[in-house]
């Protein structure tokens, strides 16, 4: 993780968008490892044939590329935008102000 500004305010932002991508990327390892383990059963079993295991996992594969752009996404957060702060002027009754 890279910041290319200096306003620490965005840490807890970026942890929370961390924190959200790993879920996600956990939900696909997982969604893909059961398929994994249950596709090769079902068609060895005769369940289903070749050609309808390769369409599941052909769709699946579409819906955990969909689940990972949900990671790329950014949800309104509660902290406060990074704005520059600049030294207020005399007798204004604040020592910095924050521009918008």
């Amino acid at each position: 993780m890279a910041f290319t500004g200096e306003d620490i305010r965005l840490i807890p932002q970026a942890l929370a968008h961390a924190r959200r991508g790993r879920m996600i990327i956990n939900q696909n390892i997982i969604l893909s490892l059961v398929l994994i383990a249950v596709l090769p059963l079902l068609a060895l079993f005769g369940v289903i044939g070749l050609a309808a295991v390769v369409l599941i996992h052909e769709l699946a594969e579409v819906v955990i590329i969909l689940n990972g752009l949900r990671a790329a996404r950014t949800r309104t957060s509660h902290y406060p935008s990074a704005r520059p702060v600049v030294p207020a002027k005399a007798g204004s009754g604040s020592d910095y102000k924050v521009l918008s």
